[in-house]
């Protein structure tokens, strides 16, 4: 009984499992969509002079480049709520257009084939081909019906290939704007006009958006020809809040010492306190460095026309004091790495938790050397103590004559393994080849038979033997030549490794009294 219980409810597990089982291998993980309109391409078209008397037409071509150059430090487009909507229905329409016309193109190719007189078997092959290729764009159909595209919110801003290369076409006429950015891919153009105005010059321009079928934006400016590169700087401002849509953001950093270095985005940007203008605002990074003190990275999210304040306090590194000295050598030269320092006996004052090399050079040609840290010798031979007033140390630096250039146990180590290496890759061909030779001869001429041919002749039985003797001398030889050449080679490989694996000879040796 309660066998047959168990085999029920097993069962009915299965039954509820495989139906779970079987909606779950009938689903698709939709893949994440990939953004689209990665760019916003501006075209900037020709000036229009001819309000303009003929010495100052060349001012067009020289406004628009002005333009061209102010707006480079653009980096990307920050695309509002309107603008993304208006994308998102245009592609998606281009996109639904591109695969209705397809479809009704299959299908009217497969209304076609009962018009073709195919043979029955030739009829149904294309008819399951034409079928297969309807059922998918009919599921493509569904899939553009059911997912509008992904707009992406922060486009890169660029300039249109004609513009890049040097030259603004000619405005499209009234009523054609539109059209004009359909065919050119582009999402806005920039016109312009320039007229004479009371002995002055008066430039209007324009700025039509794809996403809004109008000029979105309209400004002017009066300007005499010496104040045109002012009057270029003023309207390009305006003109690039317009292009990028935003504002551009202030941060008013405060920094302790005064003198830190300020760096945004791995780039300098101010020493000290001072406004800093971001012109494209967003997520950045921030890095205050001071000498003497520990850096500060700090990530900063602005956001457009807002004045950020930032205070930092850096905190310094821990010093430490003390004195070097060498005994009975005053006036000897102190180095910090291989940087002079001055002369002993010489007060120092260095960063802690960090290694610091000292070496010193008495007026005899002695050197001493030490490597310090956080009041202690980590190396070198000195005689270093703490003292209590004033707080630091003491360091007594004990100096030798260099060591002899010749003294060198690893080079020389190194240089005769090498060598040894080499002789071996010239003997062993050499041991081998002759080794070969011998025990081809040996194995040739049946010395045994020989002699046992030449029984009534015993001179030659004895000249057969010595030649075996011979042969097989040689090939011992060169066996003996190539064991020997390994084991020279072998013993200067590990005493190579010895001797360099082993503690380092000290920079300066100390002569034993």
């Amino acid at each position: 009984m309660n066998r047959d219980l168990l085999t029920l409810l097993c069962l009915a597990l299965i039954l509820l499992l495989v139906p779970a089982g079987l909606s779950a291998l009938g689903r698709r993980e939709e893949a994440p969509q990939t953004p689209v309109r990665t760019e916003w391409n501006l075209s900037i078209t020709a000036i229009d002079t001819q309000g303009l008397s003929p010495s100052y037409e060349v001012m067009g071509d020289l406004v628009a480049r002005r333009l061209m150059n102010s707006l480079n430090f653009i980096n990307v487009r920050f695309r509002d709520d309107e603008e993304s909507a208006f994308y998102q229905d245009y592609l998606w329409a281009q996109n639904r257009t591109q695969a209705a016309q397809a479809l009704a193109q299959r299908r009217n190719e497969r209304d076609l084939l009962l018009y073709r007189g195919d043979r029955p078997w030739r009829y149904r092959q294309n008819l399951r081909t034409v079928n297969q290729a309807i059922a998918e764009l009919e599921r493509e159909l569904e899939r553009i019906d059911a997912l509008s595209p992904l707009i992406e919110g922060r486009p890169v801003f660029s300039f249109t290939d004609e513009n890049l290369d040097g030259s603004f076409p000619s405005p499209p006429d009234p009523g054609r704007e539109f059209l004009f950015c359909v065919n050119r891919n582009i999402d806005a153009f920039l016109t312009g006009t320039l007229m004479e105005y009371h002995d002055r010059i008066f430039l209007s321009l324009r700025l039509y958006t794809m996403h809004s079928r109008s000029y979105s934006w309209e400004d002017a400016i009066l300007f005499s020809f010496e104040d045109l590169s002012r009057a270029m700087d003023e309207i390009s401002a305006r003109l690039a809040h317009a292009v990028s849509q935003t504002l551009p953001s202030y941060v008013y950093v405060q920094v302790q010492p005064s003198d830190a270095l300020i760096l945004i985005d791995d780039t300098f940007a101010a020493l000290g306190e001072t406004p800093i203008r971001i012109e494209s605002p967003g997520t950045l990074n921030i890095d205050i460095m001071a000498e003497n003190h520990v850096s500060v990275s700090y990530p900063l999210e602005l956001r457009p026309g807002e004045l950020t304040e930032a205070y930092f306090t850096l905190t310094p590194l821990g010093r430490s004091l003390f004195e070097a000295d060498v005994p009975g050598s005053p006036g000897s030269r102190v180095f910090l790495g291989s940087l002079y320092a001055g002369d002993t006996p010489l007060s120092l004052e260095l960063p802690r938790n960090e290694y610091v090399y000292i070496s010193v050079e008495t007026p005899e040609g002695e050197i001493g050397t030490m490597i310090y840290r956080d009041n202690s010798l980590v190396r070198g031979r000195a005689n270093f103590t703490l003292t209590q007033d004033p707080p630091g140390g003491r360091a007594l630096i004990e100096t030798a004559l260099p060591a002899d250039p010749n003294a060198r146990p690893v080079e020389r180590a190194r240089r005769n393994f090498y060598r040894s290496y080499g002789v071996l890759w010239f003997l062993l061909p050499a041991a081998v080849l002759t080794a070969g030779v011998a025990s081809t001869y040996i194995a040739a001429n049946n010395y045994s038979v020989a002699i046992g041919y030449y029984q009534d002749d015993p001179d030659m039985q004895a000249r057969i033997y010595d030649d075996a003797i011979r042969a097989r001398n040689i090939a011992y030889g060169a066996y003996g030549v190539m064991g020997l050449s390994f084991g020279i080679t072998f013993f200067y490989i590990f005493r190579y490794l010895f001797v360099s694996g082993g503690e380092a000879t000290p920079i300066v040796p100390v002569v034993s009294p």
